[in-house]
């Protein structure tokens, strides 16, 4: 049974550093990392500790954060980035995936010859394709019109290779973004959600409709871990908890901080991602290509 701290241990480079010498190398034997992974655990661990954002968090939820994004061997370093996340009366981190790297490691596969999400306004065209009932959306051509059209939702889509009809596409209403949102992310003390989604709501909306066109692609493990992890907090003990990702199964294969110095790993289920067919035609596939090739330097895509 994992231990309760009434009282965290907060984040300073110098207690990081004296925690990373007495329980580093125990840790990152029970969670099997190799060499090269438990160096990036370590350098991530004491590099955040200097960060002004971070200084009051839980150093125990900082440390699981860092191992378990050094187990994964993702593309980026920057796959996951840690926020600060209000857990009662205790600051923890919360693992933030970014659009870039969701994408990035979508195109990793080498299945798909373009892979984007975009904003939708409301001079598009937004239908259903009768077969398949896949969202087909016709872009608006007029920059100056477009440019001034109400928001009214979020595309994801991704074109297989070397398929005659490969089109894979998501599309969420603004309305549905929010009630996802109002759903799974907490507001503070003063009624305002994370600055994420207070300051950047395109772009946190395109993450999520792309994380949900990721569980139809044809994926790597890598990219299935970062969708999976996206969103979870590290709470003060090194357990994770799912908000935004409710369908994931508990686990992260024993990389609790405080259960691996226990040397109690829990079990690992991954989650399920289903594949579906797109029937499209292949003149709007191409239309869709051309365009966004040519015009997405219009579209805001999340920094990370």
């Amino acid at each position: 049974m994992t231990q309760q701290r009434n009282t965290p241990t907060l984040v300073s480079e110098g207690k990081m550093s004296a925690t990373l010498k007495q329980y580093g190398e125990e840790l990152a034997q029970v969670i099997h990392l190799n060499e090269q992974q438990k160096q990036k655990a370590f350098g991530m661990a004491i590099k955040l500790s200097r960060d002004t954002n971070l200084q009051n968090v839980s150093q125990n939820s900082l440390i699981a954060f860092c191992f378990e994004v050094a187990r994964h061997n993702f593309i980026r370093d920057d796959a996951l980035y840690p926020v600060p996340y209000k857990q009662g009366n205790i600051a923890v981190v919360q693992a933030q995936a970014g659009y870039k790297a969701l994408k990035e490691e979508t195109e990793r596969s080498g299945k798909y010859r373009l892979v984007d999400a975009v904003v939708v306004k409301e001079v598009d065209k937004v239908g259903v394709d009768a077969l398949t009932s896949y969202a087909k959306v016709v872009f608006e051509k007029d920059f100056i019109k477009r440019e001034n059209s109400k928001v009214i939702g979020y595309y994801a889509f991704a074109i297989k290779r070397n398929e005659r009809r490969p089109f894979i596409s998501e599309f969420w209403t603004v309305e549905k973004v929010e009630a996802h949102r109002d759903r799974y992310s907490k507001k503070n003390q003063y009624g305002k959600f994370s600055p994420a989604w207070e300051n950047n709501f395109d772009a946190m909306a395109m993450k999520t409709v792309f994380k949900s066109l990721g569980r139809k692609l044809d994926i790597t493990p890598e990219l299935e871990s970062l969708i999976r992890l996206d969103q979870i907090v590290f709470d003060e003990n090194g357990n994770p908890i799912y908000l935004d990702n409710p369908q994931t199964t508990k686990s992260t294969s024993g990389s609790l901080y405080v259960e691996a110095l226990q040397t109690t790993p829990t079990s690992e289920t991954k989650g399920e991602i289903t594949q579906k067919e797109v029937v499209d035609e292949d003149k709007e596939i191409e239309e869709i290509v051309k365009y966004i090739e040519n015009e997405k330097n219009k579209w805001k895509y999340i920094k990370t």
